[in-house]
């Protein structure tokens, strides 16, 4: 299948920056704890650490998974709750379209805030 990606995929998340933090219950926090969550078509495989009190999060982390018909990772920005869900901070999708064409190496993706 076209655009689709079968195998086994690394990828290292090495870090944000300048990333915004959310509103909680109409108040803007004032400190994140931010995480990234991997998902491969809507299925998370893995996660890094959340890095404490930071808008500029280093993480350094490698992760390896599967992947079979792959059509699009997405790196979701996270703060991490005490209870629940993380609360959103900001994502980029990218078609693994875009990476299959193109070299090994080195990617940087712009994530971006939720609108509105």
């Amino acid at each position: 299948m076209a655009g689709t990606f079968t195998g086994v995929m690394k990828l290292k998340i090495v870090e944000a920056t300048g990333l915004k933090p959310p509103n909680a219950t109409g108040n803007r926090l004032q400190h994140i704890d931010p995480y990234c969550q991997i998902q491969i078509d809507e299925t998370p495989v893995a996660r890094t650490t959340a890095k404490l009190d930071t808008v500029e999060p280093k993480w350094g982390e490698e992760f390896e998974t599967s992947c079979h018909r792959g059509r699009c990772m997405e790196l979701g920005i996270f703060h991490k709750e005490l209870v629940g869900d993380g609360a959103y901070v900001a994502s980029v999708s990218v078609p693994f379209a875009d990476f299959i064409e193109g070299p090994e190496g080195t990617k940087s993706l712009r994530v971006r805030p939720k609108c509105g």
